[in-house]
């Protein structure tokens, strides 16, 4: 019990000749964390769908399973739209890497996915059409740059398996994404 006493003497007399720029550059510190984090568990949820949906079935010869127009549409509903651009900024090429299949379509991704979350963000329809939009703008998109980058024919396959995937997964988790934005 007297060791306890002199560890909390010797502690309080510490903390007293702590300095303010100290303890103010803590306290910054701590406020940047909490800013930063708020959204930090959603987004690394999130990016781990991504790197396990695309390290796993990235490389199927006749579809295109990308998550990144759902992921990206569910942080424009919850948070806006600068949080779903920064996450498609970081995360596509990211999960590209860990896929091993970074290349000029990681770009055509990031840019056919950020003009459909601008263009739904200025739209501002209901959530699940929103969501439907995004996936149908991305693919609207990315096929004639896709075909204009010389993918041929082929690239129709992909882009309507990923139209097709989406559209019936988010018509099946319509109760949920509704739920969902009420408790973001």
């Amino acid at each position: 019990m007297e060791s306890a006493k002199v560890t909390g003497k010797w502690l309080s007399a510490r903390l007293a000749r702590l300095q303010l720029k100290y303890v103010l550059i803590f306290a910054l510190v701590n406020i940047l964390f909490l800013m930063l984090m708020k959204t930090f568990v959603v987004k690394l949820a999130l990016f781990t769908v991504c790197a396990i949906v695309i390290y796993r079935f990235g490389r199927l010869p006749f579809g295109d399973f990308d998550p990144f127009p759902v992921a990206a549409g569910l942080l424009l509903l919850w948070y806006g739209f600068s949080t779903a651009l920064q996450f498609i900024l970081w995360t596509i090429p990211l999960v590209d890497i860990i896929a091993a299949r970074l290349s000029q379509w990681s770009a055509v991704n990031f840019f056919s996915l950020s003009a459909a979350l601008a263009v739904v963000s200025l739209l501002n329809p209901n959530p699940v059409s929103a969501l439907i939009l995004i996936v149908v703008l991305f693919n609207l998109i990315r096929l004639p740059i896709t075909l204009l980058l010389g993918g041929g024919p082929n690239s129709f396959i992909p882009a309507s398996t990923n139209s097709l995937f989406y559209l019936i997964v988010l018509s099946l988790m319509t109760p949920i994404i509704e739920i969902s934005l009420k408790l973001f």
